[in-house]
């Protein structure tokens, strides 16, 4: 085994990127692939490899977005398989992701709550974000939402079916008023959503913090 050939900068920067890849998956599962990886690269490329052959063996290998999406998408996220239930931080959002966080952000003034609520439920199904992290950021929200709601049907502050119905123009222009009133709430939840997408250190914190 060529360890040595693990210290080449492009070894070294591909290596360092699929650690930063990989922080949402369980500490196990998480170091067992980097050790594969490592592994592979030492024992294939001969000592004193050319940067084209070490670029060869990376290509064949694919890209850490590649290898995480492979780990991710070959077995279903189950207890027993231990894997992390989320999809690459860098990986682009799908349409159900996107009309999700639309919803989170805009739904208080669609239909409250169930615009809102909709919304939750695309994102809670996604696997973009790990399980803490739907949690913190999705569920425990709504919940308070609905909690908020109920007080305000229970003491008459809030527009029933029939209100719809009878004065739509006003029951809207209240859900309008509502979702600029709790606007600032829900940009920031996601806006958290977006930062743990996008920087993957951010997400594996989530992560760490309920596996240990």
């Amino acid at each position: 085994m060529n360890e040595s050939v693990v210290q080449n900068p492009v070894v070294a920067s591909y290596l360092e990127e699929l650690r930063l890849r990989a922080e949402p998956l369980p500490p196990t599962r998480r170091e067992e692939l980097l050790l594969e990886i490592r592994s592979h690269i030492a024992t294939t490329l001969p000592p004193e490899a050319s940067e084209a052959q070490v670029r060869q063996l990376l290509d064949r290998l694919g890209s850490p977005e590649e290898i995480m999406n492979a780990e991710l998408d070959d077995v279903p996220a189950t207890a027993d398989t231990g894997r992390a239930a989320v999809v690459p931080s860098a990986a682009p959002l799908r349409w159900r992701e996107l009309t999700g966080l639309a919803l989170l952000l805009l739904g208080g003034a669609v239909l409250p709550p169930v615009g809102y609520l909709t919304g939750g439920v695309l994102i809670g199904l996604s696997r973009r974000w790990s399980p803490t992290a739907r949690v913190l950021l999705v569920a425990l929200p709504a919940v308070i939402a609905v909690m908020v709601m109920v007080e305000m049907i229970r003491n008459g502050q809030w527009y029933t079916p029939a209100d719809l119905v009878a004065a739509p123009r006003t029951t809207a222009g209240a859900f309008l008023d509502f979702g600029l009133d709790v606007l600032p709430y829900t940009a920031a939840q996601v806006l958290a959503l977006i930062a743990v997408w996008l920087f993957p250190r951010i997400g594996a914190g989530v992560t760490k913090g309920r596996d240990r």
